[in-house]
C-alpha cells in the first residue's frame, strides 16, 4: 500500500476491521472483502469528478479506499 494512505492513520488496524465488519454481517472476512472490493470497482467504473479528485493515482486498493474514506470524514467533523 502506498505511504500516502497511510499518514496520521497509523493506529488503523485494517485486519481488525474487516474482522468487525465480517462477523457484523455474519460472513467471512474474505466474503466481506470480496464484497467491499466488488464496490469499490463499481466506484471505480463510474469515474466521477470526486473518485478522481480522492484517487488521482488511479483505481485504489480496498485498503487504500476505506483509509482514504475515513481520512475524508474525519475532516468533515
Amino acid at each position: 500500500m502506498n505511504n500516502y494512505y497511510l499518514s496520521n492513520v497509523s493506529n488503523i488496524n485494517m485486519e481488525k476491521i474487516y474482522h468487525q465488519l465480517a462477523k457484523n454481517n455474519n460472513v467471512s472476512v474474505e466474503k466481506a472483502k470480496n464484497e467491499m472490493q466488488l464496490a469499490v470497482n463499481a466506484m471505480w467504473e463510474k469515474q466521477t469528478p470526486q473518485a478522481k479528485k480522492l484517487f488521482p493515482n488511479g483505481k485504489p486498493t480496498l485498503d487504500e479506499f476505506l483509509i482514504t474514506m475515513y481520512k475524508t470524514l474525519e475532516k468533515q467533523k
